[in-house]
């Protein structure tokens, strides 16, 4: 049962790695179609993470 449960878990895993992935990509699609993203990034400490989650909050 160990192994059926721990095969169940990696394949889960695995998933959801695969979503975190996709979810990146369409960020950053998402990210270069926003004029002053760029100009955002070139701030030292601001990351790609950071202006989208900004532009999370303010846009909507």
């Amino acid at each position: 049962m160990a192994k059926m449960e721990l095969k169940t878990l990696l394949a889960k895993y695995e998933l959801i790695q695969k979503e975190f992935e996709d979810l990146d990509t369409k960020i950053d699609c998402f990210l270069e179609q926003i004029p002053g993203v760029p100009q955002m990034l070139a701030v030292k400490g601001v990351g790609r993470d950071t202006v989208a989650g900004f532009f999370a909050e303010v846009v909507i």
